[in-house]
């Protein structure tokens, strides 16, 4: 890297070391999509789920020959293709088609010049026709089309553990901050690469607990060409672009004695770790947003509330789930898993929970029968699509 690069580098570090550590953030009001977005956690739940669910789709996801879906670690929807991420079980990336017939399994784990020998991740390339594999056991992409013909590898300069795109020039990778290459700083976890490996910027301090013997890594989530960051138990959520990050979203926790990455220290031991825990509430990074509303999950010594953010009111929602147990609206409180396409919130059922009978209380008895009919314990999970609403 050069001289020119190395202080461009440094700059934008100490920018994001700053933003990572200031609540305050001035806006410009005439650009909605640069507002900073406040999401207020109240301390009582008003709103039940069901009320803010305008509509629920699915798609049956069809056989997918030999290979099935073990454990899915991602969905990605694009406006023609499905595709399922295991890294955990099968270790492959299936391709649906939007009506859920498979096209392609790209499964070539194994130590030969196409083959990946761990599948840490995957993302698709803007574009929508190529699908990329992150290996981290050997620091390589690999580049295959939606059929699963192997295109090109290339080693990347770091050990990641997420790989998206910002663009057709930039990729965008999460590590637990610890580098092997001397042009990448070991203490900053979000990284800028672009299309020759070179790492051009890199972001959020590292968060490691030595005394707790773990390190934690920023999340990331995308929708269509947004995409979005967080340092864990951050209270703020960035927007990422090539040309750098902006806060997007500040989770507003004053009303419920909040906790953030700045009450934690280096060298705390768990007992203070699980003291700071039981204090207040804190925001874990565990949120999905849609192109109207953001789901996100503040958690409770003994309890998570979920709450509801519109863009189109700048309003915030607690949502009451505690007297829901029907499937639909028990799959939205796990955001983590929740992915999302335009403004629908996508979750994976698997098969199983449709095959019995519905809960006495089911409120949508019909959907789920419609889904049940030729489901049995051995299909592949079920997507459900959900759209939101404003409570009336």
């Amino acid at each position: 890297m050069n001289n020119l690069k190395k202080i461009q580098a440094y700059l934008f570090v100490v920018i994001c070391c700053w933003a990572c550590s200031s609540n305050t953030v001035k806006q410009d009001d005439n650009d909605s999509d640069a507002k900073l977005h406040t999401v207020t956690v109240l301390p009582d739940n008003d709103t039940p789920l069901d009320s803010v669910v305008k509509n629920i789709e699915y798609v049956k996801l069809k056989p997918t020959g030999n290979m099935l879906i073990g454990d899915i670690s991602k969905i990605i929807v694009t406006d023609n293709h499905i595709i399922i991420v295991d890294t955990r079980q099968s270790q492959a990336v299936f391709v649906f088609d939007r009506q859920g017939n498979s096209l392609a399994v790209i499964s070539r784990l194994g130590r030969g010049p196409e083959e990946y020998i761990g599948l840490t991740d995957a993302a698709v390339t803007p574009n929508q026709k190529e699908i990329v594999v992150l290996d981290n056991g050997r620091s390589q992409i690999l580049y295959y089309d939606l059929s699963g013909k192997f295109i090109k590898k290339q080693t990347i300069p770091l050990t990641a553990n997420r790989i998206e795109f910002i663009d057709d020039e930039t990729m965008l990778f999460t590590t637990y901050g610890i580098s092997n290459n001397p042009d990448i700083p070991a203490i900053m976890c979000l990284h800028y690469v672009d299309t020759d490996m070179n790492v051009v910027k890199s972001a959020f301090p590292t968060q490691q607990y030595p005394k707790l013997g773990h390190v934690e890594s920023p999340t990331m989530k995308k929708n269509g060409d947004r995409l979005y960051a967080s340092p864990i138990y951050s209270d703020t959520i960035y927007r990422i672009t090539s040309d750098g990050m902006t806060p997007y979203y500040w989770i507003d926790m004053s009303q419920v004695n909040g906790i953030t990455n700045r009450d934690f220290s280096p060298d705390m031991t768990p007992e203070q770790y699980n003291q700071i825990l039981q204090s207040g509430a804190f925001f874990n990074g565990s949120y999905a947003e849609s192109d109207n509303f953001g789901l996100f999950r503040a958690l409770y010594p003994q309890r998570g509330k979920l709450v509801m953010y519109s863009k189109t009111q700048d309003k915030s929602y607690n949502l009451d789930a505690d007297r829901l147990s029907t499937i639909f609206y028990l799959y939205l409180l796990n955001l983590n898993d929740i992915y999302t396409y335009k403004d629908q919130f996508v979750v994976a059922v698997d098969a199983f929970r449709f095959t019995s009978k519905p809960f006495p209380k089911e409120r949508e008895i019909k959907l789920y029968e419609e889904i049940q009919q030729g489901l049995t314990v051995d299909d592949n999970p079920v997507l459900l699509f959900y759209t939101l609403k404003d409570p009336e």
